[in-house]
């Protein structure tokens, strides 16, 4: 499958998600599924995982502030608001238009957020050297690893000097029965899987890439690893986590 049937296909799942049950898409708890997110606690897990990144950016020695930032897979805003409480102005991509739409309609911060839809295997409608963060959070994970390295690689273009890159990719699977069938059954097999036991035909497929060839390639476009951690698996997930920090150079 080619990079445009892969957005097509991306962007058909993604919209159909976001119009049937959004929060959870967004941010996956067994618990909440069928439209059962509480709005106000959807969005403050979303305050609170700001405020933590702002610390944890200061604690490297870094400035999180500047004139603008970029929420990448922003879905219903959930973290590009918070985010406009520490830049003049904050921007959330997506690739699903019920999400923008549903972001929009959310928006608390005014001006100071804009959401925008891109369906593009890049991100060209912005200028390079633009924004003094980017970000992403439990997006890139869902996305086939060609694709997900092309964004990665827009971050570092996008990014002014001296900016902070974040985010975070799957580095393997879980050791473990559950690992071993996420690693060794094709793609097809498991999105059946999915649609069983979620009962739905939308899926949130799961890709990863080991953390040295993410930061390499990351690294290559011109950015300084300033650090990355991994960090143990969620519970019932089959992959490893692994956040990136990088500064443009």
């Amino acid at each position: 499958m080619d990079q445009e049937e892969e957005l097509e296909r991306l962007e058909e799942n993604w919209n159909a998600l976001g119009e049937k049950d959004p929060m959870w898409a967004v941010l996956y708890d067994p618990d909440k599924k069928g439209n059962n997110w509480d709005p106000d606690e959807f969005y403050a897990t979303g305050s609170e995982e700001i405020s933590a990144l702002i610390t944890y950016l200061t604690d490297l020695g870094l400035e999180p502030s500047g004139a603008s930032a970029l929420d990448f897979g922003c879905g219903l805003g959930r973290l590009t608001q918070p985010l406009a409480d520490h830049y003049e102005l904050a921007i959330g991509v997506d690739v699903a238009a019920s999400m923008i739409d549903g972001a929009r309609a959310r928006n608390t911060r005014g001006d100071r957020c804009e959401f925008v839809l891109n369906v593009a295997a890049d991100l060209s409608r912005f200028d390079d050297a633009s924004f003094d963060l980017v970000h992403s959070r439990i997006v890139l994970q869902h996305i086939p690893v060609d694709l997900a390295l092309g964004y990665m690689r827009e971050f570092v273009r996008i990014a002014r000097p001296g900016a902070i890159i974040t985010f975070d990719f799957p580095s393997g699977p879980v050791p473990g029965v559950k690992g071993f069938v996420a690693k060794w059954t094709p793609r097809a097999a498991l999105n059946v899987l999915r649609r069983i036991r979620y009962r739905d035909t939308s899926v949130m497929e799961m890709h990863w890439l080991p953390a040295p060839a993410v930061s390499a390639a990351v690294a290559d476009c011109g950015a300084r690893r300033v650090a990355d951690r991994p960090i143990p698996a969620a519970p019932g997930a089959h992959v490893v986590s692994h956040p990136f920090c990088f500064v443009r150079s």
